[in-house]
């Protein structure tokens, strides 16, 4: 069955998937030369561990990966509580987890696995959906991971985990007025924990620069700027690979990073942004339609919840890249540097994948 099922995959999926994985290492490669010659040699590794890991994840059963969900759950937060604890620092938060020459982020396998856990709780209350204790206990799930990842701080990666619990509570029939009163009780908190100094002041300063980016150019509105200029001097056609001043100069920070949709449209102006905005529509398309197809809750779940996860990263990083968004630091899914993004999401894939193909084979 495991075979058949490797060989039931959605191969379109799958090429989408590595096309987004190749194009990421090609921007990494422009955007980080200057940097580290060694970036896009580890990145190329990164991706490969990525696919086979996504490949295992369809050889795997994802009834077995639901039925470990509440292990890796309490695995997740166990690392979560390291790294508070004796993580590695990067730019004034604690994020990583060290083991010699290895580094990994917590928070972005915590994604994976909340989609995991919240889509196997769901699945055997489907007709408990609409209740409010089921959507209070989906958030009291949610709560302690997100919670862990505030504090190292990472509101991003807090705000995404947040999301999964709503996109997954949509895709299962919430009802829309729990999903409403929440979007305006976290506008609530949100305010609060502005006004009594829960929310860092360089966290406070990102959103009064995505207000008014003019104010500190040379500051705090420099990165919004400099992405902006990047991605407005592209044009139409890009000014070619390779060939972008502002990213060959750098000027704009974390293009191989957090920004690197502003490199990609200095290099492929217009044409190459929408291109690259085209195969995740693609991506997300192949994985909603195996949602749609799924024969039980916990199929359709898992991949519908997938999905979102993908969408509303994408949105949140080209968002803040085109300045439509205040800048929270969430990865391009696939394209941004970084192996624990690239790895976890592969993995997501796979479990997504591993829907798609025992709904074929069953068929």
């Amino acid at each position: 069955m495991r075979f058949s099922a490797l060989r039931g995959a959605d191969w379109a999926l799958v090429g989408g998937v590595i096309a987004l994985g190749f194009w990421g290492l090609a921007a990494g490669y422009s955007a980080s030369r200057g940097v580290s010659v060694t970036l896009p040699a580890r990145q190329a590794v990164f991706l490969a561990v990525g696919i086979g890991a996504m490949l295992c994840m369809v050889w795997l059963d994802y009834r077995q990966v639901a039925h470990a969900g509440k292990a890796l759950y309490l695995a997740a937060l166990i690392m979560l509580a390291s790294v508070l604890a004796f993580g590695g620092a990067s730019r004034g938060a604690a994020r990583w987890l060290e083991a010699g020459p290895v580094a990994f982020q917590p928070s972005e396998f915590t994604k994976l696995v909340l989609v995991v856990v919240l889509a196997a709780f769901l699945s055997t209350r489907m007709e408990q959906v609409r209740n409010l204790w089921t959507f209070a206990a989906m958030f009291l799930i949610t709560a302690l991971p997100a919670g862990l990842v505030f504090l190292q701080p990472d509101l991003g990666t807090a705000l995404v985990l947040l999301a999964i619990w709503l996109g997954t509570a949509a895709v299962a029939g919430a009802r829309k007025r729990h999903l409403g009163l929440t979007l305006a009780l976290g506008a609530l908190i949100f305010a609060g924990m502005w006004h009594t100094g829960a929310i860092r002041p360089y966290q406070k300063n990102r959103l009064v620069t995505f207000l008014n980016p003019g104010a500190d150019p040379l500051g705090s509105g420099y990165h919004i700027l400099q992405s902006k200029i990047a991605i407005g001097s592209g044009m139409i056609f890009g000014r070619g690979f390779l060939a972008g001043p502002q990213s060959g100069l750098r000027f704009v920070p974390a293009q191989h990073t957090d920004f690197i949709f502003a490199a990609v449209g200095e290099e492929l102006g217009l044409v190459g942004c929408a291109a690259l905005i085209g195969l995740y529509g693609f991506v997300i398309w192949r994985m909603l339609r195996i949602a749609r197809r799924a024969q039980e809750p916990l199929g359709a779940l898992l991949a519908g919840a997938g999905a979102w996860l993908v969408l509303f990263q994408v949105f949140m990083n080209i968002g803040m890249t085109v300045t439509l968004l205040p800048v929270t630091g969430i990865p391009l899914p696939l394209v941004s540097y970084g192996g624990s993004s690239l790895i976890s999401t592969m993995m997501l894939m796979g479990v997504v994948l591993s829907v798609g193909a025992r709904t074929r084979t069953a068929q």
